[in-house]
């Protein structure tokens, strides 16, 4: 698949990969940019265009290898990426996939589908569980890590929290979404609600490939950049 490039028209991009569509959202770059590239709209709005077409690449191509970042300013604009993407996930989605699960499971009305229900709510509470941590302790350790570099001040003694602690504990909330969609796909009975089915499977995968996109960016960009700051802060 050939890479997005800083001189493609960004509309364009967007109909013919339609999963940058989430990348331009979540940037927070609003709609009606004409025909111009995605290099102009980078500049208009202040983001790094190393990485908005890396984050870009990253959503169309699994196969995609970012490059490391020389430089830390990408942080606040790749974490306000983040934050916006699980404020997706959290505000939209899981409410939508909610909705579509409940009218599934009255319209099946079965022992079968109640028990995956339990699947189903352990799931919503994984996401959310990790999100909420993310936020609340990844995000904000590294804003305040940024903070101090850019001041040239120590990071407070008190914050003993680095990035290796959420790397080697980056949990992998895919594999209960993988459990759900086999579970709807491989062994529930045949009944009369093909169409619910057929439009949970599909917000499901599509909420799978968000997710993998998501965990890529932070596993592949994110956590490599705050480890490099680290070292040159002589923290690790």
């Amino acid at each position: 698949m050939s890479s997005i490039r800083d001189t493609d028209v960004l509309a364009d991009t967007i109909i013919r990969f339609p999963a940058a569509l989430w990348v331009v959202e979540r940037f927070g770059i609003p709609f009606g940019f004409g025909d111009k590239t995605i290099g102009e709209i980078a500049g208009e709005h202040g983001i790094p265009h190393e990485l908005f077409l890396t984050v870009l690449n990253m959503s169309i191509d699994e196969h995609y290898t970012p490059s490391i970042f020389e430089h830390f300013d990408c942080l606040p604009y790749l974490l306000k990426y983040l934050r916006n993407s699980h404020s997706y996930f959290t505000e939209e989605q899981i409410p939508q996939l909610k909705a579509e699960f409940q009218r599934f499971i009255r319209e099946s009305n079965d022992e079968s589908t109640r028990i995956i229900s339990q699947i189903f709510e352990h799931y919503i509470s994984e996401v959310v569980t990790h999100t909420n941590y993310e936020n609340d302790v990844v995000f904000d350790y590294i804003e305040q890590l940024y903070r101090s570099y850019l001041n040239g001040h120590e990071l407070d003694k008190n914050i003993a929290y680095r990035i290796g602690i959420y790397g080697a504990h980056h949990d992998d909330i895919e594999t209960v979404l993988m459990d759900l969609l086999n579970i709807l796909l491989r062994h529930l009975p045949e009944g009369k609600n093909t169409r619910v089915r057929r439009d949970l499977i599909l917000h499901l995968l599509h909420l799978q490939e968000d997710l993998s996109v998501h965990s890529r960016i932070e596993n592949e960009l994110l956590i490599p950049t705050v480890h490099r700051l680290e070292r040159t802060m002589n923290l690790v």
